[in-house]
């Protein structure tokens, strides 16, 4: 998900792929 500035924020990278950490 993307924020309001357009950048992928730390949180969603999370919830989209807990795998990568």
């Amino acid at each position: 998900v993307l924020n309001g500035l357009g950048k992928v924020t730390e949180k969603d990278i999370w919830v989209q792929e807990p795998e990568s950490k």
